[in-house]
Parts: structure tokens; sequence; C-alpha cells
């Protein structure tokens, strides 16, 4: 009943704005419960996106937990509000044509097919792009939006603060979902209270320096190619209503070791040290030192994060496309743990979790 009823609340929006004879063509969505729909009517297309404002709330247990302790959006209020600040800042969101806040469903702008992800699986990512993108993040970073901005209407946007309980929250699912599997038994207290003391102590450093709007999966699946337009118009993005005020350096992270796609080894240096030129000139208390600590913090924090999820979401939802990323996603974990800042939790990852074990999971799941 409750899907025929979610039906029946789509056609009579599609219906109220005039849309309800278009062909409708499902799109693949993300690793949540959103879906989406290319809408064509006539010469006129856009986007139908579907985000049930329930969708957290179905979750049970530790999961509904998770998703609340991380800030993950409900809804489409912050979706709509982050994406008219963004389009008013001369960035590539979508354009909203219809909104039914109250059932969490939007008609968007169709920013059309070209993913970062579907263009480099085509063999057509090129450097070009992903220098383009890095040039949004940098002029996201010095517009240097506030935490609460007062929108039209006497609407109000807030952010999170991307801080340590949110950043420990997420490496916490390797704990949950990987070690079980691993290790054929639960993670016992004291190698976990070790785990989240490691990490406290670089997420504490983290709290002290600057921060500003993190879009948070600023990655190939939600960055698309608009080569139509000029300058940082050509990325367009979607995806960022779960965004949050944290750290510069992880949207950056996000874009330059990929979770899906795997970038040329020369590239991401390269583009590292684009990024903190450009900011040393903007900024001039820009400490590049700091950043680069930072951005190897936040690639190792990110890379264990998205190794309890791809486990999570082949176990608990029988996700199992996502386990092709481990072994990568674990590369860039050995990586960034390379980095003498990190010596302390590169030993607690070589004593319980090595790269061995944990691509091994793929032969369990």
């Amino acid at each position: 009943m409750d899907q025929i009823d979610r039906l029946s609340k789509i056609l009579i929006f599609l219906q109220s704005i005039g849309w309800h004879k278009a062909i409708r063509k499902h799109m693949q969505g993300d690793a949540s419960s959103r879906s989406y729909e290319r809408l064509c009517l006539e010469r006129k297309q856009a986007i139908l996106m579907n985000i049930p404002t329930n969708m957290n709330s179905n979750i049970e247990g530790e999961d509904k937990t998770y998703s609340s302790a991380t800030y993950l959006a409900e809804g489409t209020s912050q979706f709509i509000k982050i994406a008219k600040v963004l389009t008013k800042n001369g960035f590539s969101a979508p354009k909203i044509f219809a909104s039914e806040p109250e059932n969490g469903l939007l008609l968007l702008e169709d920013l059309g097919e070209k993913t970062f992800l579907a263009l480099a699986e085509h063999g057509h990512y090129e450097f070009n792009m992903i220098e383009a993108a890095l040039d949004v993040l940098i002029s996201l970073h010095i517009k240097g939006f506030p935490k609460n901005m007062s929108l039209p209407k006497k609407e109000t946007l807030e952010l999170h603060d991307y801080d340590i309980d949110v950043l420990k929250t997420e490496v916490g699912l390797i704990l949950d979902w990987m070690w079980p599997l691993a290790k054929k038994k639960k993670c016992d207290e004291t190698s976990r209270e070790a785990f989240y003391e490691i990490w406290s102590t670089h997420f504490r450093w983290l709290d002290t320096q600057s921060k500003c709007w993190v879009l948070r999966d600023y990655h190939s699946p939600n960055l698309l190619w608009l080569s139509d337009r000029k300058a940082t118009q050509r990325v367009g993005l979607i995806d960022f209503q779960d965004a949050v005020f944290g750290h510069p350096a992880y949207d950056v992270v996000s874009l330059l070791q990929d979770a899906r796609i795997d970038i040329p080894k020369d590239w991401e240096p390269r583009l590292l040290n684009y990024y903190c030129k450009k900011m040393a000139i903007a900024i001039p208390k820009f400490d590049k030192e700091s950043f680069l600590s930072a951005y190897h913090l936040l690639a190792a924090q990110r890379a264990v994060k998205n190794l309890g999820i791809f486990v999570r979401l082949a176990v608990r939802d029988n996700k199992s496309d996502y386990l092709c990323h481990i072994k990568r996603n674990s590369a860039y974990l050995e990586k960034n743990l390379s980095h003498p800042t990190l010596k302390n939790v590169n030993i607690w990852f070589q004593k319980h979790l090595p790269d061995n074990i944990r691509t091994l999971i793929l032969q369990i799941i």
C-alpha cells in the first residue's frame, strides 16, 4: 500500500505541474533510497527527484542512529536551500522548476547524462575536467559561505558541523561491518576504544582548523560535464543535500581520491599543488603544510568510511555491486596511512585490519 500511495502522490504532483503526459525513464540512483526519473515532454526535459520525507525514519536500530548522528538529510528542504545558494552564486546546481516539499518531490533542470563517472567508464575522463571541478571548490572555499545563512522569504539555511563526533561515527562503520566478517567475531571493546582514541587525537586537531562548506559527496557520480558552459559552470553539481560545515580538504579528497574510479597517479600531486597555489594567492594566510596534513587525515578517514559503507551495502542492502570498490579504497587507505602524521593510525590497522585482510573480505561475502 505504501508504494501505491507513493506512486499516486507522484502522479498527482506531475498532473499539478503539467508533466503527467511526459515519457518517464528510471535513472540509476545512488546508494540511498532516493530515486530519479528523466521526464521527456515534447521538446522539454526535466528530472523528477523523489526523496520520501521519512526516508531515514524507516531505518531501524543502529543504522537509524548512524543516519541521525551523521546528519543525512531527510526530505527536499535542504537540497532546495543549498541549490538556491549555489545557483545564485554562479555554480551549476540544477534549477528547481517545481517542488512539493511535504511529499519530497522536486522537478529539476536536466543537466544531462555526462557524469564524470560515465565519461571515465568510456575512457573520456580528462585532466581538465578534474581541474575545472577543483576550480569549483577553490571558488567555493574562497567565497567562504557561512555555516548559517539568511535566505529570501525569511528562510534560514543551517549546516551542521562536520565535527569529531560525526567523523568518529563514520570511521566506526568499519568496526561494525568489516571487522565481524574479516575476524569472524565482533570487535572487542579494547580494540574499539583504542581505535576511537587514536582517531580522536587527529580529529581534535582538525577541529581547530578553518572551516567552510563541505558538499560531502563531491565525486564522479555527482559531477556532470557541461561542455557548452564556461569556466566553473562547466561542472554540474548534484547530490549535495548532506552538505556540512567542515575542513575544505574533505571535498578535495573526494575528488582526487575518487571512491568509484581510478585516476592516473601523476594527476593527484599536480592537482593538489594547483589547489594550494590558487588558495595561497587568494588567501595569504593559507597554510599548505597544515592543509596537506588535513588532506591525508581526511583521505584516510573517507577511505575507512567507504570500506565500512561498501560492506554494509552488500550485507544489509544486498547491493554487492559496491564491493568492486573495496580494493581501490583499501589502497587509498594504505597510501594515506604512510603519511608521518598518521603513524599511530597505521600501527592500529597493520595490527588489526591490514590491507590483505581488508581485501580478503571479497572472498567472504
